[in-house]
């Protein structure tokens, strides 16, 4: 809340957003801040009694958190869940509306620190920070003119530039006890502006958008390496070989090819696999328009980032003639995921209606079937036709 008062321009705004949004089978918690409500509170007893101990700091915090949490459930009351979240032990199971309501729970436990551990109860891998800023600096750049705006980085390199120590009131893009629950759950969290609602929505749609994205590594080519694929990297994660076995298979009956970002993945490929294999980039392809008559990805789209996705659907379909195929990892697949793990290099696990959407928003195709094979607790499949 600003010094103003309640903002009725921006919540008018976030109304706005959330329906719209909602309405395409989309879901949200909003776990609201205490900002400058709490941090007016704080300073206020501050001036009064000079030694206020944490806890009482954190409450005046907590208080003011749920007062906004509660302005944000009077503005979705008939879209939201009617419990506001207050007491995180007390979780929501199979919640039928669109929004959830947060606020502050304990002392000790920021509103940042909230939002993970929801993230983490709730299985979702991002969380979406509306500051006021579009980027997390190097250092204030209001006050030091060589601050290097931050646009990609990891837990390891944000905890460099905030510490890990908390103090009630302490504002920071995402704050330190929070980025150490996020570190170790394997969640990503992007840093934007919060009333900018044009690039929130492209945010959301997979579109390129402004804002820093901090993640558990850095995920590039080189984040394939030899110990990726043999279960030893430190993400503790391996890789399936399915797609390069399917395409071997495939190969012997069709003219087949894959392709391959990793450098070691090439190095580590048998002899009868590699002739079949070209080295490139998923987000811009080596081939030319309608090449294939069919393109199958398995269990590629969730390791692109967000502001690729929607480029990336695009240029393969690009080189498809007929049909394209993509098998993928998303939060329903729940017994795959309990017998292979968490790979934290997936960095875009979404729900099917995040990617109906994306897929129904493609130029010159058709979404044909959706999981025709096995059930979604196992895989999610989308079988795309070409309509020119």
């Amino acid at each position: 809340m600003p010094e103003s008062g309640v903002n009725v321009s921006f919540l008018t705004k976030l109304n706005f957003f959330i329906r719209k949004n909602s309405t395409r089978n989309r879901r949200f918690i909003l776990v609201a801040g205490g900002g400058t409500t709490a941090r007016n509170y704080i300073s206020g007893g501050r001036g009064v009694v000079h030694k206020i101990n944490n806890d009482d700091l954190d409450w005046l915090g907590i208080h003011s958190t749920r007062l906004n949490a509660h302005l944000l459930r009077t503005i979705f009351r008939d879209i939201a869940h009617p419990r506001i979240i207050e007491n995180y032990e007390r979780k929501i199971f199979n919640p039928n509306e669109s929004v959830i309501i947060a606020g502050g729970w304990k002392p000790g436990w920021s509103t940042d620190y909230c939002a993970a551990f929801l993230a983490k109860d709730y299985d979702a891998h991002l969380i979406v920070n509306l500051s006021n800023i579009y980027y997390v600096f190097t250092k204030d750049p209001k006050k030091f003119p060589d601050a290097v705006r931050i646009e990609k980085t990891t837990w390891d390199y944000y905890e460099t530039l905030i510490g890990t120590k908390w103090t009630p009131g302490l504002s920071t893009p995402f704050d330190p006890i929070a980025s150490q629950l996020a570190k170790k759950a394997g969640l990503s969290v992007i840093v934007t502006k919060g009333d900018d609602f044009a690039n929130l929505q492209h945010l959301i749609d997979g579109d390129p958008f402004k804002g820093s994205v901090i993640t558990p590594f850095e995920v590039t080519p080189a984040f394939y390496d030899r110990n990726y694929y043999f279960g030893k990297h430190k993400s503790g994660t391996s890789r399936l070989h399915e797609s390069k076995n399917a395409m071997v298979q495939a190969s012997r009956f069709l003219a087949a090819w894959g392709l391959e970002i990793s450098d070691d993945a090439l190095l580590l490929a048998k002899k009868d696999v590699k002739s079949f294999i070209v080295r490139g980039d998923i987000t811009n392809l080596p081939f030319d328009n309608k090449e294939f008559d069919m393109v199958v990805t398995f269990n590629v789209l969730e390791h692109i980032e967000r502001s690729k996705l929607h480029h990336t659907a695009e240029e393969v379909n690009r080189i498809a003639r007929k049909h394209v195929l993509h098998k993928l990892h998303t939060p329903d697949n729940v017994l795959f995921a309990a017998l292979n793990g968490r790979d934290v290099s997936r960095l875009s696990v979404y729900n099917k209606g995040f990617w109906n959407e994306l897929f129904s928003s493609l130029p010159n195709s058709r979404i044909l079937e959706r999981n025709f094979h096995l059930p979604r607790v196992i895989e999610t499949v989308y079988l795309l036709e070409k309509t020119k």
